[in-house]
């Protein structure tokens, strides 16, 4: 067996949610791909506002349904591409617009909210962008071991830029990573992955 189940802190506090899994057989802790699966959730957990959601016991509920309120998919594996993708740069006029996306990032605030679009537009200020990468309907949401610059974080990528054309954000489709704020990438690196765009 390959595999270590990360326990380092932040991952450690649902200690006994795991080891109540594997108990009630929900989980298989002595093979690779049940401990890949519980590293995956925790890496999400730990990374995002449902860390403050869940007790050590995951408040009783059981994996599926964990996995279930984070939007990830435990069940498919880190997904890999070898070749060069294309992006479609799409700017987004309205909340009702935006939500033909809401399946795709179901975590990003400005889908869920009108609200929260409406503030995030600028109440029209703003200019909102998705960049919508080739394969994006193909990428399962399970995170790689570069999370939050996995795949699946750069298969779907919101820009806001000012009225004068500043970037604002730029916010992966994981919508959380290493922080709070919503800087997936600099400038640079945006301009590196989608030149003349930005």
């Amino acid at each position: 067996m390959s595999q270590k189940l990360d326990l380092n802190y932040p991952y450690g506090t649902f200690w006994r949610g795991i080891v109540r899994w594997s108990r009630e057989g929900e989980i298989d802790l002595k093979s690779d791909e049940g401990i890949a699966r519980i590293n995956a959730l925790l890496k999400i957990i730990c990374h995002s506002p449902a860390f403050d959601c869940y007790d050590g016991n995951f408040n009783g509920l059981p994996l599926d349904a964990v996995a279930g309120s984070l939007n990830i998919d435990l069940e498919a594996g880190e997904y890999h591409s070898d070749y060069p993708h294309s992006y479609r740069i799409e700017l987004i006029e309205s909340f009702a617009q935006a939500q033909e996306y809401r399946k795709y990032a179901p975590d990003w605030c400005i889908l869920q909210s009108e609200f929260a679009y409406d503030e995030h537009a600028g109440y029209g200020k703003n200019r909102i962008y998705f960049c919508i990468r080739d394969d994006m309907e193909k990428v399962p949401a399970f995170p790689g071991k570069d999370y939050p610059h996995d795949e699946y974080g750069y298969s779907l990528i919101a820009v806001i830029t000012a009225p004068d054309g500043e970037i604002l954000s730029i916010t992966s489709r994981w919508n959380y990573g290493d922080d709070e704020n919503d800087d997936f990438l600099t400038r640079e690196q945006l301009h590196e992955l989608l030149p003349d765009t930005f």
